[in-house]
């Protein structure tokens, strides 16, 4: 496949020095691999259930395909992160092939871990909002008695008297007072 020819030559290992060859070359091989398995396991996931849709109209619903499905999510992530183990290992020593050293691209700035903290910080708050306010949200709506300001009809909240979550519908219009056209008025 290299050159879409079989007499392309292929520079190996043999070709970099020991010294500027990248560390545990074992753990590149067995990133690839499992970055290439996992990604062949969600794609059978796949296939599996569209081909159960395909013949059936309806969607698989057993305990041997719903099982690997909720695991699908974590393996696609340990996909993902051994692929990022194959790319950032396997191109060592080298920021720029033959142009730069990892060693000498290593910054020496000493705010690196405090950079760190406060990026941990920010996300760990993200976190702590985008899960409590639609928790808090969800709970206040689910309550028996509204609040004063919740009593109103809203087109896509809960009811005012808290009896199921069907939409409202819009409110409907002020009633307008018709202006005079000069006639006689009508009793």
């Amino acid at each position: 496949m290299v050159g879409f020819s079989p007499h392309t030559r292929v520079i190996g290992w043999d070709s970099v020095p020991p010294a500027q060859r990248p560390p545990l070359v074992t753990l590149i091989h067995l990133s690839f691999n499992l970055m290439l398995g996992l990604g062949f396991f969600l794609f059978a996931l796949a296939a599996w259930q569209g081909w159960w849709w395909w013949f059936h109209r309806r969607l698989l619903v057993t305990a041997w395909f719903l099982v690997p499905a909720a695991l699908g999510g974590v393996a696609a992530v340990a996909a993902m992160e051994a692929g990022w183990v194959v790319t950032e290992v396997g191109r060592q020593p080298w920021i720029v092939y033959r142009v730069l050293l990892v060693s000498d691209a290593v910054t020496p700035a000493s705010g690196v871990p405090v950079t760190l903290g406060v990026i941990l910080a920010l996300y760990a708050i993200l976190t702590v909002v985008s899960i409590g306010v639609p928790m808090i949200m969800s709970r206040r709506w689910r309550q028996g008695a509204p609040a004063e300001e919740d009593a109103e009809q809203v087109p896509y909240g809960p009811s005012p008297n808290g009896a199921g979550a069907s939409p409202a519908g819009p409110p409907a219009p002020p009633a307008v007072p018709r202006a005079s056209s000069g006639g006689p008025e009508a009793p």
